[in-house]
């Protein structure tokens, strides 16, 4: 039941619980291992992994949940695993093609081809909150 009620006071939470299996709200939660296994994999969904990049690449900040595997890869490790999502980075620029990304206290740019492959989602600034202070 504290797990309904958490759920029900996040609606984004909610559109991920109608897509486990079982008929009720009380039996849906005894799954949330196969939801929380489905939100740290990479999608296969390339068309929507493009989409949701080019909303990041739009938004003033960007942090990004992506498998490490990925950035092994990059970095020329063939053998590598892109694995889960577990690792978070900031989005410096999109270029045409490649991504200029931040992690590990490094710059890195990553082809988009792999890139995608390796990305779970963003948490974006989109606004200028930014105010002038006004001196007296």
């Amino acid at each position: 039941q504290d797990v309904v009620k958490l759920i029900s006071q996040r609606p984004t939470l909610s559109s991920w619980l109608t897509r486990l299996p079982g008929t009720s709200w009380t039996e849906k939660p005894s799954h949330a291992p196969a939801l929380l296994g489905l939100i740290s994999t990479p999608s296969p969904d390339r068309k929507a992994t493009v989409a949701m990049m080019r909303g990041t690449c739009s938004a003033k900040e960007s942090i990004l949940i992506v498998a490490a595997g990925m950035l092994d890869k990059a970095q020329g490790c063939d053998s590598c695993d892109i694995g889960q999502c577990n690792h978070a980075i900031t989005l410096k620029s999109c270029g045409h093609n490649e991504y200029h990304i931040w992690t590990w206290g490094m710059n890195l740019r990553i082809k988009k081809d792999l890139f995608h492959q390796g990305v779970c989602g963003a948490v974006t600034h989109k606004a200028d909150n930014t105010r002038r202070l006004r001196g007296k």
